[in-house]
C-alpha cells in the first residue's frame, strides 16, 4: 500500500511550481493528477524544499490515519524526471529525495549524457559529468527498483505517453530533447565563438553547452497546456543561433499555443529569450530566479500584452485545471 491511493480521484491536474525562497535560482516542479505525482527537477543540494513539499503532501494523503505516517513502508510513490544535469536541478535529488525512506521512485527520466570533449571535464567544469554519477549512485542504494529511461537528441525521439497508464482521459506528457548535443562539433566552436569573443573560456561554456542539452516537457490536459524548459539559454537580444530560439523553432509548430510557460533559464533578465517564450502566446509565464528577472523585460518588449508573470522563488504558486477551466492559486 502507497499513500497515494488515499488520494482524491477529482480528475483535476494541479500543477505546482515549488517555491525556494533561499537560493536565488532552483527548479522544482510538481505534477499531481488522481493520485499520481511526477517531480520535475528538484532543486538545489543544499536544502530540502522539493522533498518537505512531497512529504507534506503524504503527510495530507495520510491525514486520517496518522498510524502510517511514520510507518516507510507507506510510501508517497513519484516519477522523477530531469531536465538537466546541473547542481540547482538534480542536486536536490540525490541528496534528499532518493534517499529518503518515505518516497519510492518508479521511474526516473534523464536525458543522455553530452559527448563532450574530455577537456571540458577538468576542474568540474562539466557538471553532466560531475553530478550524473551521484545520481546514478542514489539510485541504486536507495531506489534500485526505479527503471532509468533516457533517449536520443533530437525532436524525431520525442515520445508522448499518459500520466496514468490506461487512462485515455489523464494528461498526455511529451519528452522534447535538445534537438542535437551541444557540447559537440560546430556548436560548441558557436557558443565560443559567440559568447566569448572567440576566447575559450572553459567553465563557461561546459556549463551554457549542458544547460543547452536541456529536455522540454510539454504537458496537455484536455485544451489546456504546460511546457517546462530547463535551462536552455539565448543570451543575445540580435537573432542568432541560439538554442531557445532553435527549440522554439522545433516545438511551436508541433504544439502551438501554450498557456503556461516556464522561462527558460530561471528567468533571468540577463537572458534575451523574452521573444521566443512570448512566441507561445501564453497566458502565464512562470520565473524561478528569485532577484535580476526577466519580468520586466517581457513588460518593456511586450507593452500590450495580457500575459500574467508569476515567480515561483518568492512563494509556491499551484494551477489546477479541469482540462477547460484553468486557475492559479495564489491568484496571479
Amino acid at each position: 500500500m502507497t499513500a497515494n491511493s488515499f488520494a482524491k480521484k477529482d480528475g483535476i491536474l494541479r500543477v505546482h511550481f515549488i517555491g525556494h525562497d533561499d537560493p536565488p535560482k532552483s527548479d522544482a516542479f510538481l505534477w499531481e493528477y488522481n493520485g499520481t505525482y511526477y517531480l520535475i527537477d528538484g532543486g538545489v543540494d543544499t536544502n530540502d524544499y522539493a522533498l518537505q513539499y512531497l512529504l507534506r503532501i503524504r503527510r495530507e494523503l495520510l491525514g486520517g490515519r496518522p498510524e502510517l505516517i511514520g510507518d516507510a513502508s507507506c510510501k508517497l510513490k513519484i516519477t522523477s524526471m530531469a531536465s538537466h544535469c546541473h547542481v540547482d536541478h538534480i542536486g536536490a535529488l540525490f541528496a534528499s529525495v532518493f534517499p529518503s525512506p518515505y518516497i519510492e521512485v518508479d521511474s526516473f527520466y534523464v536525458p543522455p549524457a553530452s559527448q563532450m570533449d574530455p577537456h571540458y571535464n577538468l576542474k568540474d567544469t562539466n557538471g553532466d559529468e560531475k553530478y550524473r554519477p551521484r545520481l546514478d549512485a542514489a539510485l541504486r542504494e536507495f531506489q534500485p527498483q526505479a527503471k532509468v529511461i533516457t533517449h536520443a537528441f533530437g525532436a524525431e525521439n520525442r515520445f508522448c505517453f499518459r500520466m496514468v497508464e490506461g487512462d485515455e482521459r489523464s494528461p498526455l506528457i511529451t519528452v522534447c530533447p535538445a534537438y542535437l548535443d551541444y557540447g559537440i562539433g560546430e556548436k560548441m566552436a558557436h557558443l565560443v565563438d559567440i559568447y566569448c569573443d572567440g576566447d575559450r573560456d572553459d567553465r563557461k561554456i561546459a556549463i551554457l553547452a549542458v544547460n543547452n542539452c536541456s529536455d522540454w516537457f510539454h504537458v496537455r490536459h484536455g485544451e489546456r497546456t504546460f511546457l517546462f524548459t530547463g535551462d536552455t539559454t539565448k543570451k543575445l537580444p540580435v537573432p542568432t543561433e541560439e538554442m531557445a530560439g532553435e527549440m522554439t523553432d522545433v516545438y511551436l509548430p508541433i504544439f502551438g499555443q501554450v498557456d503556461v510557460v516556464k522561462y527558460v533559464h530561471h528567468g533571468y533578465a540577463r537572458d534575451a529569450a523574452a521573444p521566443d517564450m512570448m512566441r507561445f502566446d501564453p497566458q502565464y509565464v512562470v520565473i524561478s530566479a528569485r532577484i535580476g528577472t526577466g519580468a520586466k523585460v517581457i513588460r518593456h518588449l511586450f507593452p500590450e500584452s495580457p500575459v500574467r508573470l508569476i515567480n515561483s522563488g518568492e512563494q509556491t504558486y499551484v494551477f489546477s485545471t479541469d482540462g477547460e477551466k484553468l486557475s492559479v492559486s495564489p491568484e496571479a
